[in-house]
């Protein structure tokens, strides 16, 4: 196999051979690595294995009985005309790479579009999707130390589960998003740009993630880091937080959001 093999795109024509039980073993070893390593890889081959699946209800191993007339075996014609549309939209699906994207990577889009979209439907927190009491108590969160203002919040639904989404200025462009949602669900950072920045973390049956677009990556893991230990704890920011947060902040450039 040539050194496709180690790339994250694999040819159809090669995801197709792997479905069918078609490749030596060590091309099938490599697939089958590669499908480990890339979500996108283990969604197309599950793809192609329900499209493979479709097309043998369509095509049935007995024959169909139709009659025939006029000599012509029109149950040879339906199954071959069944087999050609199946083909067809096999093989559509396979070149134009129309697959699913994964959950986790259809979610971290859907929350990137809304930091970026930077809108608000209130300016008073609510904290009624939270379900840790403790936590529920802190939000919006005090990061004035920080030099970020509570600018407002948003509440959403993405594929079912309803998401919080609260937002923080800074003075120098600074753009931050606090998102809590149902715990168990997982972002996959390609569906982030690469200048985003993230941290993700679970509390009892909440999720979290902050996230901001420009900021000095050090300053940004002081947020995350001081973001987390006040909401696991139930606690404001205790006063060494707040100092570090600071410095940090007045040693770092001014965000590029």
């Amino acid at each position: 196999m040539t050194r496709m093999m180690s790339q994250t795109n694999i040819r159809a024509e090669t995801l197709n051979a792997y479905v069918d039980g078609e490749l030596s073993r060590g091309d099938e070893a490599s697939v089958s690595r590669a499908a480990v390593d890339s979500p996108v890889i283990a969604s197309q081959i599950a793809t192609l294995r329900e499209m493979k699946a479709a097309v043998a209800e369509i095509i049935p191993d007995r024959k169909l009985k139709l009659p025939e007339q006029d000599g012509f075996p029109l149950g040879r014609i339906a199954m071959a005309a069944a087999a050609s549309i199946a083909i067809m939209t096999v093989t559509t699906m396979l070149y134009l790479n129309a697959w699913v994207e994964p959950a986790e990577v259809r979610w971290a889009a859907f929350l990137q579009k809304h930091h970026t979209s930077w809108s608000f439907q209130k300016r008073e927190a609510g904290v009624s999707l939270v379900s840790a009491r403790d936590v529920a108590k802190l939000l919006p969160l005090d990061l004035k130390s920080a030099r970020l203002t509570f600018t407002g919040f948003d509440e959403m639904e993405f594929s079912g589960r309803r998401i919080l989404r609260i937002g923080y200025e800074g003075t120098r462009g600074c753009r931050v998003s606090l998102y809590v949602f149902p715990a168990g669900i997982a972002l996959d950072g390609k569906g982030f740009s690469p200048s985003l920045l993230f941290q993700t973390w679970e509390i009892k049956q909440d999720a979290f993630a902050l996230m901001a677009d420009g900021m000095a990556k050090t300053r940004f893991n002081s947020l995350a880091s001081a973001v987390e230990k006040a909401l696991r704890s139930g606690q404001e920011l205790d006063s060494g937080t707040r100092l570090q947060l600071a410095q940090a902040r007045l040693t770092s450039p001014p965000c590029r959001a």
